[in-house]
Order: C-alpha cells, then structure tokens, then sequence
C-alpha cells in the first residue's frame, strides 16, 4: 500500500474533526498528493503537526479537497540530539541544496551566516528575499524523507552574531579542514554524550561549516574563545555544501548507534 507524508502547519485552512477523526486536506498538499504523487481513495497518508502524528487513510477525493480518516494518532519521536547548523552564505544554487540535504537529514535548526570570507558577496536584504524559498524547499525535503519538524532557518551578519542566536547550553563543534584535533566520535565520547534524552530539549549540537575560503583567524580564534571542539571528517578538501551533509550524516549516524546501545541492541 503507497504512503505519502505531509506537514499539517503547510496549511493554513486545514480543518482536523476530532468527532469524525478527519482532516480535510487542500491547496498545495491537495495538488501534491492528487497530481503529482497520484494518490487514489485507500493510500495511506503520514499527516504531522508538530507535536502529533496522524496514521491517515483518504476516504475521498473532491475536485479541489481530499479526506483523511484518522486511523491512529500518535506523539512525534523527536530526533535524540537537537542539531543546530552553522552554514555559510553561498551561491544560490549550492545554498538551495545544502538547505534541501540538511533538511532530508532532520537538521533542527539552520543559522545562514556571513562569514569573512563567504564568496557569495550578496546583501543581506538579497539573502532574506530567498527566504521563503529556502523554507519551501525544506519543508519539501522533510516531506520527502518522512521527518516530523520543518527547521528553522535564521539569517547572522557574522559568525559572532549566528552564535548569539542559538540558546545555550550546547556542545560547539567546528569542522576544519586542517589544524583538527579531533573526530566526531571522539569529541561525543569527550563531552560525555551517553544515551540520548528525547524529553531534554535545553541540550544542544552546534556544527560550525565555514565557507569555501575557510574560516579566518579572527572567526578560529572566536571559536576557540567559545570552547569548540575543531574536528575534521575527511582526509579530503571538501567544499561546504559537501561538508554541512557529511557531518550531520555522521552525527546521526552516531545517534543511531547509541539509542541501539542504551537499548541493549548492540
């Protein structure tokens, strides 16, 4: 049986019937589910919200709205570790897809920054008009890959700005591509990250991914100021796009390891 997945917040003029246990679906998720994804009455639709998740079947398709009947609703599984991003301001395009990857891969919260360095020399007013298509295309990814929260994506004019704007506490972990002390596995077993605590949502991971030109001496220093741990995750150059991917990979990866071996699995 197909399966498609939506964001309820997505839209505005959503209804949900908690006597009937429906949520009538239209505009853009309508369109998305009926044109392209080509849904007949009987699939299965995730529908979330949040803070639930609805186990949805569709019960009727109209010319320009669709029913789910709620067969099961359920509490989001929030990912372990709450994972802030650092990214560089960069061309469009290359943004665009460190946006859309990051997303797919449950980022929670991404903070776009002007390093010193950044080659895109764009205006930050240029930057913020991007906005709502940076929102659509993560929304879209999360969609695609079956998460639960769309992240929050925030504009700094520096890199002393896009650390204010993150709340603490949190772990700083900066990627460098020379002049690392540490991996990723190393630097989690170093701050003491045991088993993952879904209820502690004060509990943060910081990535910093400079910019292509890399990160100044100025930027290193503030981070060294700060506490961060520098690692690196390949023996490889990696441009930034590449990097803000792997590293959250490998951090989710790492979380995945652990739930298993708190669980006793491994």
């Amino acid at each position: 049986m197909r399966k498609a997945h939506i964001i309820l917040p997505s839209i505005p003029d959503r209804s949900i019937d908690g006597i009937s246990g429906s949520i009538t679906v239209i505009g853009d998720d309508y369109h998305h589910l009926v044109n392209v994804l080509r849904m007949k009455t009987g699939d299965r639709v995730v529908a979330v919200d949040g803070s639930l998740r609805y186990e949805t079947e569709i019960s009727n398709i109209s010319r320009d709205s669709m029913t789910l009947k709620v067969i099961d609703i359920s509490a989001i599984k929030k990912n372990p570790f709450y994972v802030s991003m650092i990214l560089p301001v960069m061309a469009p395009n290359k943004m665009e897809y460190m946006v859309q990857k990051v997303a797919e891969l449950g980022v929670d919260e991404i903070v776009l920054t002007f390093f010193n360095r950044c080659e895109q020399k764009a205006k930050r007013t240029d930057i913020a008009k991007r906005e709502a298509r940076l929102l659509r295309i993560s929304r879209e990814a999360v969609n695609q890959s079956f998460n639960s929260i769309i992240p929050t994506i925030r504009l700094a004019v520096s890199l002393d700005d896009a650390v204010g704007l993150i709340t603490k506490p949190y772990l700083l972990i900066a990627c460098m591509e020379s002049g690392a002390d540490f991996t990723i596995g190393e630097v989690m077993s170093k701050a003491g990250i045991g088993c993952p605590d879904y209820s502690d949502d004060s509990k943060k991971i910081v990535l910093v991914i400079g910019p292509e030109g890399s990160m100044d001496d100025e930027e290193r220093s503030f981070l060294a100021d700060k506490g961060a741990f520098k690692v690196t995750i390949n023996q490889s150059v990696l441009r930034s796009e590449t990097a803000a991917v792997a590293v959250l990979a490998i951090i989710r990866n790492y979380e995945l390891e652990r739930v298993k071996s708190c669980a006793g699995d491994l």
